[in-house]
């Protein structure tokens, strides 16, 4: 149930939206006019972000002559990513929300690293292919990635999640992603978007052993994309209950589970 406090009125294309995502080491903040980006602020101030994030929102909207009061909406990465990261961004979206009697949506990190690739769906002459994976993968120590997948088609079905958000081993991940490699899932490409410094000797075996093409994309998170997920949400219907929206750790954070396990 939505928080009593904000306002039900519609999404349309010319509700503002305040998107921003924490979530790695850079941070992106965007003011969105329906699925229009209006301005971006990227900043890649590594482990920073509490001390950057309102400044960065105050100078965007002020460049757009905007005050946080002019907003319909905040959109936020709810991660996986970063655990203090993620809580910054997931706690400024909340309390501005909350204190302008706005929506909160929440948006998967991921999905918006993946999102940006899309456009990356084309064949050589232009035309979009049959069906290409999207693999997102954000370092996340000891062999680990953030990670998922989705696909995007030509057939109509367009953007698709085809695994949920985890935190897994990256070289059993890609063993697994080839054994989904079968008929109806056989892609024409597999592009893998993201921190990918660590892991690219890894894509390339897996491109060669799959006897698929592979494309490498290092990019960040923009909130561009948050905030356009977002706008497909909210006009859909789906927001969150600004108290109960929690961020997506996927695992907990690594001083809890030496906590835990100090315990038994």
């Amino acid at each position: 149930m939505s928080d009593s406090r904000e306002h039900n009125k519609a999404v349309d294309k010319h509700s503002r939206i305040l998107a921003m995502d924490t979530s790695t080491s850079s941070m992106s903040v965007a003011v969105l006019e329906g699925n229009r980006m209006l301005e971006e602020v990227n900043s890649f101030a590594e482990r920073n972000h509490s001390l950057y994030l309102l400044p960065i929102i105050q100078q965007l909207l002020g460049a757009l002559n905007m005050q946080v009061s002019d907003l319909d909406g905040i959109a936020v990465g709810r991660g996986p990513g970063s655990y203090t990261g993620v809580r910054i961004g997931v706690t400024v979206g909340k309390t501005l929300a909350w204190a302008n009697r706005i929506p909160v949506i929440g948006v998967s990190s991921l999905e918006a690293l993946s999102y940006g690739s899309r456009g990356m769906c084309k064949g050589e002459r232009g035309d979009a292919l049959s069906n290409e994976w999207i693999v997102p993968l954000m370092d996340a120590r000891r062999g680990q990635a953030y990670t998922a997948l989705f696909r995007c088609r030509r057939d109509g079905s367009g953007w698709e999640r085809m695994a949920e958000d985890a935190v897994l081993l990256v070289e059993p991940w890609l063993q697994e992603l080839k054994k989904r490699m079968t008929g109806e899932q056989l892609p024409e490409r597999v592009v893998f978007v993201g921190e990918l410094e660590k892991f690219t000797e890894l894509i390339h075996a897996f491109g060669e052993a799959a006897g698929v093409e592979v494309q490498i994309s290092d990019r960040s998170i923009r909130a561009e994309h948050i905030g356009q997920l977002a706008f497909e949400q909210w006009s859909s219907g789906m927001q969150e209950d600004t108290h109960a929206f929690v961020p997506n750790y996927t695992q907990l954070a690594e001083a809890e589970v030496n906590l835990k396990a100090a315990k038994k």
